[in-house]
């Protein structure tokens, strides 16, 4: 330390750094300090490399057409934006879009039904791996408007 900063006191000093949010006072849990939770630090960690392995082993078929599955979910919200005049969030995946986007592959694109299927589980897989909530009855609402179709190609 030179003269100046011992006179002084300006001496920087070593400090511990917290990252912390600012909350009001009157907020429930203001004044303690939260501890970050190790175990779910571990456990966020090693479902990250998961995912990423899964991802890099999965074949390059499927990734690419997982990835086709996704261009045309985003053609259909598009396209349904068109129809309705309110365009919906990607993220929007419930029974009704999901039987919605089972239609236009139907009617409007003309897939056949195990196309359709096949995009069905992309479109799962992909919304899933972005973060994106899929209803279990959303895909099962959709195979199930499939099934008819599906039964109308076998016999005919």
């Amino acid at each position: 330390m030179t003269g100046v900063e011992e006179e002084h006191g300006t001496a920087l000093e070593p400090v511990e750094v917290v990252d912390a949010e600012l909350v009001d006072d009157d907020v429930p849990g203001a004044g303690e300090v939260a501890m970050p939770d190790p175990v779910a630090a571990v456990l966020a960690a090693l479902d990250a490399d998961a995912k990423d392995y899964l991802n890099r082993i999965r074949p390059k078929k499927t990734r690419d057409g997982y990835a086709r599955d996704s261009e045309i979910w985003r053609e259909f919200h598009t396209w349904l934006a068109a129809t309705t005049g309110t365009p919906l969030p990607l993220s929007s995946i419930t029974v009704g879009t999901f039987v919605s986007f089972m239609t236009y592959l139907d009617q409007v694109v003309k897939a056949p039904p195990n196309t359709i299927e096949r995009r069905i589980t992309g479109v799962t897989s992909e919304a899933r791996k972005r973060g994106y909530t899929v209803p279990k009855e959303a895909t099962e609402a959709a195979r199930r408007a499939l099934k008819p179709l599906k039964l109308d190609e076998r016999a005919g």
